[in-house]
Order: C-alpha cells, then structure tokens, then sequence
C-alpha cells in the first residue's frame, strides 16, 4: 500500500468552503485533467471505477492527483466475439462512444452501486 502525503478533495473543498473560498480555475483545471487521465487509462485496461466522488480523490502535497476506493470497480470484457464486434461497430458509428459504450451494460435496475450517503 502507498503511503500518500495530502488531503482529499472532499477536505480541500470543506477547508475553503469554511473558508469562504474557492477553488483557483488553475487548480480546479489541473486537478480535472489528472482525474480523466487516471480513469482513461484505468478504461484502457477494462476497468470502470464507479464511485468517483470528492472523497475518493486524493490531492499529493507533490501536486498528484490519485484516484481512491476501487472496492465497486468492475473489470469489461466483451462476453462474446459476437459482442466485441457489435461494440466495434457501435464506435464506428458513434466517435464519441457514448451510445455503445460498455459503462451502459454494467448496471441493472434495483442494484445500487457506489457509497451509501450518510444523513443526519
């Protein structure tokens, strides 16, 4: 396990909301980049991370962002060569890859994913 020096985003956000601050666009913009790189090549390799939030990112004092909590993660793997051509055409025919992106068949209806919300 990695022993990380920093704060989360969460405690980052409550420390200037206290404050009455708020996050620099700079910083706001760096830390944004970092977040998509970490999932593109977590999504390179097949894994969805689904439970990005403030708490599970953490901020170095290094200025590295790293994404936490992989614990609802789900590994993709076309099921069928059947499948992996259907997607394969699906992106062709939608570049952007929303339509036919895999993310869609990780969920059925009454299953909750991600973290509980506390109230109270």
């Amino acid at each position: 396990m990695q022993l990380l020096n920093g704060e989360t985003l969460r405690d980052r956000l409550a420390t200037l909301t206290a404050r009455e601050q708020k996050l620099p666009f700079e910083e706001f913009l760096d830390i944004a980049v970092q977040i998509c790189a970490g999932l593109e090549a977590a999504h390179q390799k097949g894994i969805i991370h689904r439970d990005i939030k403030p708490a599970n990112i953490f901020l170095t004092t290094a200025g590295q962002v790293k994404i936490l909590d992989f614990g609802v993660a789900k590994v993709i793997q076309a099921e069928t060569e059947t499948e992996a051509a259907g997607q394969q055409q699906m992106a062709a025919a939608d570049p952007a890859g929303v339509a036919g992106s895999t993310v869609f068949h990780l969920t059925k209806a009454g299953i909750a994913m991600g973290t509980a919300q506390r109230h109270g």
